[in-house]
């Protein structure tokens, strides 16, 4: 456990390093997959804050480079933090905020193999969806839909399955 632990702390030492000499550089396409390395680095740590706020800066790079497949897997990625953290309601908003971004540059997009690229992504992203249905049971994601806003001030974790006897 310890030398796993040296390894994570060493590897977000690096990593670190490597962010800063990218945003020295003003290399944003750098820092932005730096930034989603370390999320994956911290989440392995158990440390899903700091995922967070890896993954949500990643994901505002992506978006300042309008980059929609980045920039949904920056949501994809934050949505699995939450889920982890047993935070549904927030998990379900990143997958559909995810879905959101890939179906408008879907119908924005000119070329018919980049739409493809945004069509296959929006695949991943529907499964993710239907995962967390089947996770929390239907009665409960269905709720998670109707009321975003309030679940998004609701701290609690609820428990899949037993999501529905709660507010999330």
């Amino acid at each position: 456990i310890h030398l796993i632990e040296k390894r994570m702390t060493d590897a977000e030492a690096c990593l670190g390093s490597a962010e800063a000499i990218a945003l020295e550089d003003e290399d944003l396409r750098q820092v932005l997959k730096i930034l989603q390395i370390r999320a994956v680095v911290a989440s392995e740590a158990r440390r899903p804050y700091d995922a967070l706020q890896h993954v949500r800066r990643a994901g505002k790079i992506a978006s300042s480079l309008g980059d929609s497949i980045e920039h949904a897997n920056c949501l994809l990625q934050e949505g699995e933090v939450e889920e982890g953290r047993q935070k549904y309601g927030a998990a379900a908003r990143c997958f559909i905020d995810a879905r959101r971004v890939l179906v408008h540059s879907i119908d924005t997009s000119p070329g018919e193999e980049e739409k493809e690229v945004f069509r296959q992504a929006l695949g991943q992203i529907d499964k993710r969806i239907q995962s967390l249905r089947e996770n929390v049971g239907e009665e409960a994601f269905e709720r998670i839909l109707r009321k975003p806003d309030e679940t998004a001030q609701d701290d609690s974790p609820v428990s899949p399955r037993s999501a529905s006897q709660h507010d999330d």
